[in-house]
């Protein structure tokens, strides 16, 4: 405890930086930025990832505090963690995804520097959530770091990391809104106060229009709550996307007439409620939810992502039109849920409780920590609408889980007995469908077993499993390569290479018409709204990346799923012509389709009016059989002032898509074709044992760099290159679709690397080696590449 000696100052957070990392507790050391991740590279390239331990420290610089208190706030690490200052251990956490906060008031001195350590370890261990799942779990300090700087009568933020301040919403409407604000006092001084709480709401234009006070005795060394009732008529409601309406909610805790805290936070007032037959109402109008899920992931980053991540991320969801958003499998920054606050995304919010349990004795007191920590940490967040309790429990082999999940489901109702509790579930038993409010479910028709038209079966069998109360799609979709490209719409092996985008796009038509003819559907939620680190994946384009998303990993491109939804939801104008992606042809009639909320769209071709098609109740504008003419095809979409267009080469003599027209890709790399043991990897990897091999003339070896690159040469080495001339060309790409020649010629029976440089410089983000063999025969096969830089 501290004495009251000095003036009050006001309280400061702050973010710690100037971070270093090591994977062991040594003297090399290296500069790194919080947020980070060690899986940023390893936990998206395919196969196994780090699972292990590792350190950072920083000088801690403690201002002139005088009398204050000093606090530190992680705000996730992964998954374990121990803090360590001045080499004594000042507390540890368990579970990577929830903030956690100790008070290190009597370890610091005033103005002095302090060694701080954070010890991080994501090993897999049975007695902390999540045990498995479809997504990498990062290790390391992958969200920020916070000192904070607080009076000694202060509002608490030892309360499971919380704010200390709890809002609870009661009796709203469109007359009148109750909110009850339960603040948590910590008295720091070594003698009893008499602390006086003053609770005030602005409006958006800083006008007050309500405020209460209540003063309480605090104990020494104690932590005491303060509660009351903030009452307001004729509230402007916080209506989801069309009118996120926000007050302003500030309590202030007063020492005499001296402010010593304060905590302001943006609050929209709603309320809503589920029918069984007709779906979600908001503020008593009907309101069906339509969004995506999301991950806190990006490409390179991993777990790591920024602040400017995040809000880009919100941009394009709010792009798309989506008016709700499940932040899948744990919960999210404070950040993500402010964001929905400020855009009016009602949001799902859920504890990574993932396919299984363990009876391990730490198991079930760690599930019931994570619950309690994201509830309290993000309860006063107008847009969660649910508590979600696990995801596709019984998945896996589990120890019996149903009793935790009772435990969990009390513990939830008891903290927040206004919001309803919901879990994901892709079982249909039910004592798990019915133990929460809501039931959703996750179920891939046409992707995983069933067929296209399967979703509206999974809807009704799950409605029934749920007692008839309504159900909700917590997932559905499919995967979709922008490499693969295929009009066939032929079934697809979830688990193959071959991903193409149009029967993504096709699965998506299907399984979105079922759920807008189900009005017993409260609400569906997209997997994913972009693609994501799975490292344990090894399918379509690229090894361990989950590829249902409606846009890349790298947040660059928009696949044409992403343009049916925009279509359904926005209010923008939209005019997508689909399929632009697959440029090259062998067929000379061919269908065109394209996505727009628009009342009739005009088809040309090679500068000829085709004629108009209105877009059908699927948003979907289609003609059939347009002829093309060999080579190139200018084809143009229009509506109103909205035009769109792509060139198709028609080539008789062009390969017919499919697997095996692309027969491997792994990762980064990829190849027309590869000889049993000699993948593409093996021509990129640096080792002279391995390489990629060929006995077809014209196939191709390709690379693609994550980030663009800029050279004049490339250097191969052959295998046999001292005995044999090899005939080649080289091509690169900035898209992977268009490709520019960069060299053509033959090889010069030389051992090693051989380098063949470019007239001029290239920024490239792709290269590929196309080979015709060599002078004795239709073989080819390369041991290593290298671009000079």
């Amino acid at each position: 405890m501290i004495s009251a000696i000095g003036a009050f100052s006001a309280p400061t957070t702050s973010r710690l930086e100037n971070w270093r990392f090591s994977k062991a507790d040594t003297d090399e050391w290296t500069a790194v930025t919080v947020p980070h991740t060690w899986n940023a590279a390893d936990g998206h390239n395919g196969g196994t990832y780090y699972r292990g331990a590792g350190c950072y420290r920083t000088d801690l610089n403690i201002p002139e505090v005088g009398s204050q208190r000093v606090f530190l706030r992680f705000i996730a690490v992964g998954t374990a963690a121990e803090v360590v200052l001045d080499g004594q251990s000042i507390g540890s956490h368990l579970g990577g995804y929830s903030a956690f906060a100790f008070e290190i008031t009597d370890q610091v001195k005033s103005g002095k520097t302090h060694d701080l350590r954070v010890k991080a370890d994501n090993t897999h261990r049975p007695d902390a959530a999540p045990l498995s799942g479809d997504f990498t779990v990062c290790g390391g300090m992958h969200r920020p770091v916070e000192l904070i700087v607080k009076n000694a009568v202060c509002i608490s933020p030892l309360d499971h990391a919380s704010p200390g301040v709890f809002i609870f919403q009661e009796n709203v409407s469109r007359e009148k809104a109750g909110l009850r604000v339960r603040t948590l006092i910590d008295n720091g001084e070594r003698k009893e106060k008499n602390i006086r709480t003053l609770v005030t709401l602005t409006d958006a234009e800083g006008k007050q229009v309500a405020h209460k006070s209540q003063s309480v005795q605090v104990e020494a060394g104690l932590v005491e709550n303060a509660e009351l009732l903030l009452e307001l008529s004729n509230p402007r409601l916080w209506h989801g996307i069309e009118d996120p309406y926000l007050y302003t909610l500030t309590v202030a805790l007063f020492d005499g007439e001296t402010e010593v805290d304060r905590y302001a936070k943006r609050v929209g007032l709603r309320y809503f409620h589920i029918d069984p037959e007709k779906g979600f109402f908001l503020n008593g109008e009907s309101y069906p939810l339509h969004g995506v899920n999301m991950h806190q992931d990006r490409a390179v980053k991993g777990a790591a992502v920024s602040d400017e991540d995040i809000r880009s991320d919100f941009a394009h969801i709010r792009e798309i039109g989506a008016n709700c958003l499940r932040l899948a499998h744990y919960p999210h920054s404070s950040l993500s849920y402010e964001i929905c606050d400020e855009t009016g995304l009602l949001a799902w919010a859920e504890i990574p409780l993932v396919n299984q349990v363990t009876h391990d004795p730490g198991f079930a007191p760690n599930a019931r920590q994570q619950l309690l920590e994201m509830v309290r940490q993000h309860n006063n967040h107008c847009s969660i609408f649910t508590w979600s309790l696990s995801n596709e429990m019984f998945h896996r082999k589990t120890e019996e889980p149903m009793e935790l999940l009772r435990e969990l489901q009390a513990i939830c109702k008891a903290e927040d007995p206004a919001r309803p509790t919901s879990l994901a579930t892709n079982n249909r038993r039910k004592e798990l469908c019915n133990l929460t409010d809501l039931v959703a479910f996750n179920n891939y028709p046409g992707w995983y077993g069933s067929n296209p038209e399967g979703m509206q079966g999974v809807l009704d069998a799950y409605n029934q499993a749920g007692g008839l109360r309504g159900v909700g799609v917590s997932e559905y979709g499919a995967g979709g390569s922008i490499r693969h490209q295929d009009l066939s719409l032929k079934r697809v092996a979830p688990k193959g290479n071959w991903h193409p985008e149009q029967w993504q796009a096709h699965l998506h038509e299907r399984q979105y018409n079922a759920i807008m003819n189900t009005p017993a559907c409260w609400g569906s939620f997209v997997w994913a709204m972009f693609d994501f680190s799975s490292d344990g994946r090894s399918e379509g384009d690229r090894d361990g990346v989950n590829d249902k998303g409606l846009m890349t990993h790298d947040r660059a491109i928009r696949k044409d799923a992403f343009y049916f939804y925009k279509a359904h939801w926005s209010k923008e104008s939209v005019l997508h012509l689909t399929s632009k992606r697959y440029r090259i042809r062998n067929t000379r009639r061919v269908p065109v389709k394209v996505y727009s909320n628009q009342p009739e769209v005009m088809l040309s071709v090679n500068g000829k009016k085709i004629g108009a098609s209105k877009p059908d109740r699927l948003k979907a504008a289609r003609w059939e059989n347009i002829e093309l003419v060999e080579g190139k095809n200018k084809i143009v979409v229009a509506a109103g002032d909205l035009r769109d267009e792509a060139v198709w080469i028609f080539d008789p003599t062009a390969p017919t898509p499919g697997p095996a027209a692309e027969s491997i890709v792994q990762g980064l790399f990829s190849a027309s074709d590869a000889e049993k043991g000699h993948s593409p990897k093996g021509a990129f990897d640096g080792n002279a044992a391995t390489r990629w091999a060929t006995s077809k003339k014209g196939a191709w070896l390709a690379r693609e760099f994550e980030n663009p690159v800029e050279t004049r040469s490339i250097s191969i080495r052959w295998y046999k290159g001292g005995e044999r001339n090899y005939s080649f060309k080289v091509e690169t790409s900035t898209d992977g679709n268009t490709w520019r020649p960069a060299f053509a010629g033959k090889s010069g029976k030389q051992d090693g690397y051989e380098t063949y440089s470019f007239d001029v410089a290239y920024e490239l983000s792709h290269v590929r080696i196309i080979c015709n063999g060599h002078g004795g025969g239709v073989w080819s096969s390369i041991v290593d590449v290298r671009l000079g830089m």
